[in-house]
């Protein structure tokens, strides 16, 4: 239980997160390029606005199958499916939904660069699917749903945003952007054509472009989108903002895993904005908290009372308001202690026990090193910063990022996680064989009821 790991390394003193430029197209697509001058593939991120929470409730999903589906899609001139004519040509394309944005992902062999951006933009500018590519997407949403139940994490992702979100709130769906298996069922192939034709205009989408030559790039991404127009009104597809009252589900909840040798458990709260100026006190909160493994809560239980392998956290950026997660697998026996010192470190984090400056010190050395290793290849660098688009950052954000970390101090802190704590109680999962843990839970003080979500 007492095994080392390495401190964490500062970044470099002469690392400097590239210099994104922007532009937008005559159709008012913007265009951010990053160069990479040693780079052999391109890098492509379509950010387009709305995201799984702009999906119908009763439709929930659509956003992640509806992109995943136009990859799929049929090209012209016998070309094929667009991900099999981009993976001949040495690379690959893919779509995943983040809560604010639909993002199609596309990584081009350098060389092959005209071709695979051409694919790209038919298959985004005119796409072209059939009944049978729906189900093929269809069956494999259903697999995936299916396989999120069975991990503690992922099922905690799926349940926690309803219990944590007011009910009817656009973020009180799955985190994992799966959707629901009724709303999977629920979702017509009319229903995915009307997503592409309302969702993916020119003035709705930001499309990053990283790789060895940004003026090749630019080049040919104005060749190939530069004819884009909107068939309709260029309207924004935003979810319904539903008003700001309380959950009337349970805050504490189980989910039955017969025969679980050990108990997940699970602290979340909604928090701020990712954009908003306290969202970096939150991040190194976070570190003090529960990331690093020098954390307090890693040290409390597992360094001191061995309870648990490890302590980790979650932090779900959202425009609206982030979702933040703080899990770990403890012995059954200990689950409810382990679940009040959570609480207890929690609370004394804004009261009582503020940071001190060396843990803060620590925090920053830990979060600086983060950004150069997020960023050590291209793919990682457009992922990064598409996700900041999805947020509401600026393209440049992660430039100043180690230096603002740094100029954090022990009230802004403790400000921010006093009043995410005040916004509402802690909301609690707990994943474990329910048969064993419930009557401890419940002789600790926490009154759990089981809780299934679709």
């Amino acid at each position: 239980m007492n095994r080392t790991r390495p401190p964490a390394v500062a970044a470099p003193a002469d690392y400097r997160f590239p210099a994104p430029l922007r532009r937008t197209l005559g159709n008012g697509m913007r265009l951010v390029l990053i160069e990479r001058p040693a780079a052999n593939f391109a890098e492509f991120r379509m950010v387009v606005e709305g995201g799984f929470a702009a999906d119908p409730g009763e439709r929930s999903g659509l956003c992640g199958l509806s992109m995943e589906v136009l990859t799929q899609g049929r090209l012209d001139g016998g070309r094929g499916r667009a991900d099999r004519f981009v993976e001949r040509l040495g690379g690959a394309i893919r779509a995943r939904a983040t809560v604010d944005a639909g993002v199609i992902e596309m990584s081009a062999f350098a060389a092959k660069l005209d071709a695979s951006i051409k694919a790209f933009a038919d298959a985004v500018l005119c796409p072209r699917f059939e009944a049978k590519d729906l189900e093929a997407v269809r069956a494999i949403r259903r697999a995936t749903i299916a396989r999120e139940k069975t991990s503690p994490f992922a099922l905690a992702l799926r349940l926690v945003p309803a219990l944590v979100y007011p009910k009817g709130d656009p973020y009180a769906k799955p985190f994992t952007g799966s959707g629901t298996e009724s709303g999977l069922e629920n979702i017509s192939l009319d229903d995915v054509r009307g997503f592409c034709r309302e969702s993916l205009v020119p003035g709705r989408a930001t499309l990053v472009a990283a790789g060895p030559d940004i003026d090749s790039l630019a080049a040919s991404v104005e060749k190939a989108f530069g004819a884009w127009r909107a068939e309709g009104a260029d309207s924004p597809r935003e979810p319904e903002v539903a008003a700001h009252a309380e959950s009337d589900s349970a805050r504490a909840a189980i989910a039955d895993f017969p025969g679980a040798a050990q108990s997940a458990v699970f602290a979340a709260f909604a928090t701020v904005p990712r954009a908003s100026a306290s969202a970096e006190a939150l991040i190194a909160a976070d570190a003090i908290l529960a990331r690093m493994f020098t954390s307090r809560l890693n040290m409390n239980l597992r360094e001191a009372k061995g309870w648990t392998y490890g302590v980790r956290s979650f932090l779900g950026d959202a425009r609206r308001r982030g979702l933040w997660i703080v899990y770990a697998s403890v012995e059954r026996e200990m689950t409810g202690a382990a679940m009040r010192e959570i609480e207890r470190e929690l609370h004394a984090i804004s009261d009582g026990h503020p940071p001190s400056r060396e843990e803060l010190s620590r925090a920053a050395s830990y979060l600086s090193s983060t950004v150069p290793m997020a960023c050590e290849t291209t793919a990682q660098v457009a992922s990064l910063v598409a996700d900041g688009v999805a947020c509401g950052l600026a393209e440049d954000y992660y430039r100043g990022f180690v230096e603002r970390i740094g100029r954090i101090g022990v009230k802004d802190l403790a400000n921010v996680v006093r009043d995410i704590s005040r916004l509402k109680p802690i909301t609690w999962l707990v994943a474990c064989d329910a048969a064993s843990v419930s009557a401890h839970l419940e002789s600790s003080g926490f009154a759990l009821r089981a809780f299934e979500a679709d």
